[in-house]
């Protein structure tokens, strides 16, 4: 027998505080958030090797 299931918790985004966001690069990905980038693998070889892609 599997071991009890826990639920999150769900709150209502009327409740959420909002907060401003800090950029490490503008408009691209926040500062100390969770960012997904996607892109063809040019794109992609240069963000893995530390290439200026924004600039």
């Amino acid at each position: 027998m599997a071991g009890k299931i826990t639920l999150p918790k769900l709150i209502s985004m009327a409740k959420v505080e909002k907060k401003q966001v800090k950029w490490l690069v503008p408009e691209y990905i926040p500062k100390g958030h969770i960012a997904v980038m996607a892109g063809d693998g040019g794109i992609a070889a240069a963000l893995s090797s530390g290439s200026r892609i924004f600039f």
